[in-house]
């Protein structure tokens, strides 16, 4: 049968937004209490393409309030500050081992796919795959890539445990007759995915 967690990848939308975040974060951006004006009208236009806020326009809000009230308009502040260099923002989010898989013990785990800038030209590539002038605002906000839902929760689960991206475990120990045959101790994968600042950051405005 089909294992949907490990083998289903799709766009994630809005639950990349602290993704998107802490790349802001860490990269000194913005910081939680900066005031930024999204406009009234609810509407952010990036070339031939408009986005939408579900509940209009948000006016003057914080960086924090982005999260809080699941802002599109995250994809405004991610254009405005990456649009010269979009690949210092994908590189953030490789950074985060984003574009790999999280190596669970089942077969069937396919990897991320998380466009770069350099695809604006390479071939052959198929449309789906090409970066273009709106894929960085809308790559912000969870379109234009793909994950599994296993590789969503194992980030969420890396901003719960200090920052330390964790294997997912099945099987915790195999017992027989009430003894410990084999156990299976928690362990680490890559580094931590952001300092202890912005994990610090990004777990108030989860709240």
């Amino acid at each position: 049968s089909h294992n949907f967690a490990i083998s289903g990848a799709g766009e994630p939308g809005s639950v990349i937004k602290a993704a998107s975040m802490i790349a802001l974060l860490e990269d000194g951006m913005v910081r939680p209490h900066d005031t930024i004006d999204l406009g009234t009208s609810g509407v952010y236009k990036f070339y031939d393409k408009e986005m939408s806020e579900s509940h209009g326009g948000l006016g003057k809000i914080t960086v924090a309030q982005m999260i809080e009230k699941s802002a599109n308009g995250i994809s405004k502040l991610v254009f405005d500050k990456y649009k010269d260099c979009p690949e210092k923002f994908v590189n953030r989010w490789y950074a985060m081992e984003k574009k790999k898989k999280v190596g669970i013990t089942l077969p069937g785990e396919i990897a991320p796919f998380i466009k770069h800038p350099s695809n604006k030209s390479k071939q052959p590539l198929n449309k789906s795959e090409k970066w273009t002038g709106i894929t960085l605002p809308w790559m912000s906000v969870g379109y234009e890539l793909k994950i599994t839902p296993l590789q969503l929760l194992a980030f969420y689960n890396a901003i719960a445990n200090d920052g330390q991206r964790m294997r997912p475990r099945l099987v915790k120990e195999i017992m027989n007759r009430g003894e410990v045959i084999e156990s299976y101790e928690p362990e680490e994968v890559g580094g931590r995915i952001c300092s202890s600042r912005t994990l610090k950051e990004i777990k108030e405005m989860l709240k």
